[in-house]
């Protein structure tokens, strides 16, 4: 089995469990290793969280993240696979941070992760740490499909009488439809869009999570009153769920997590 880990799950016995079984493989994606970077104890934090997996660094995989892989789709004009999200410039450097962990070294892949996150930290703080841009990022989402929303659909969403199936095909027929511009920009359009979007690229699955959220922010009534800081959790959340569709599954303690992922295969096979 193939899972993809939550930085939540990092520390737990669960892990250790799974671990001892050779055949199971463990994905880390970037959005982990930026909510274990995100305070001053960086690399203490760091260090705890993988130290379990530094013991097996055979069955681990750093994969590129999510702006990566849509960045791939649309210079490559073809929908990205799981292969390609395993890049060996990435392992290289990710099986060297858990081997300087096991050693308790400071060595070349501590180094360059430092010079990283020092050069990235306000590209952080104005982008995905930022929660008032996030939270603006999300509404500008919600503001463009509600207009492309059936009606009566909506107010099946507010009353909480949807069916998983009609959910799921509410949002295939909106990204398509609700996304023209931002399909023609990527080189599709007409049926070429809808093509692209039947091979489940990751951009399409990036837009059925985005939607899934705003779903349930509607069911739930509204967006406005939804904390900043929480619509930063939920996007971070996202790529857990939005990378995990390639693999088995995702470890991982947030039920909101599971649900998301549980439903994104959903609409994937719809």
């Amino acid at each position: 089995m193939e899972y993809v880990v939550d930085q939540n799950y990092f520390r737990k016995d669960d892990l250790k469990n799974l671990v001892n079984n050779s055949s199971n493989r463990f994905i880390v994606t970037d959005s982990a290793l930026l909510e274990m970077s995100k305070s001053e104890q960086w690399e203490s934090t760091i260090r705890a969280s993988l130290k379990t997996i530094s013991e097996i660094p055979d069955q681990v995989d750093f994969i590129i993240s999510i702006d990566e892989a849509m960045a791939f789709e649309n210079s490559n004009n073809r929908a990205i696979t799981k292969n390609d999200l395993v890049r060996e410039d990435y392992n290289a450097f990710f099986k060297g941070l858990l081997g300087e962990i096991k050693r308790q070294e400071f060595g070349t892949s501590f180094t360059l992760l430092k010079s990283k996150l020092s050069a990235n930290v306000d590209v952080f703080r104005s982008g995905i740490l930022n929660h008032q841009q996030c939270k603006l990022t999300f509404g500008g989402l919600i503001e463009r499909i509600k207009d492309d929303i059936n009606p009566d659909f909506k107010n099946a969403l507010v009353k909480k009488q949807i069916t998983d199936d009609a959910l799921n095909q509410e949002i295939r027929s909106l990204v398509p439809a609700a996304f023209t511009k931002y399909f023609s920009e990527m080189g599709y359009a007409g049926s070429k869009a809808n093509d692209f979007v039947n091979e489940n690229p990751i951009n399409a699955r990036y837009l059925y999570v985005c939607l899934l959220r705003a779903f349930k922010w509607i069911s739930n009534g509204g967006f406005e009153g939804y904390k900043p800081e929480k619509v930063t959790n939920e996007l971070l959340d996202n790529s857990y769920v939005i990378l995990g569709s390639y693999f088995d599954g995702i470890l991982s303690y947030e039920k909101s997590v599971q649900n998301l992922h549980f439903n994104l295969k959903k609409v994937l096979e719809a």
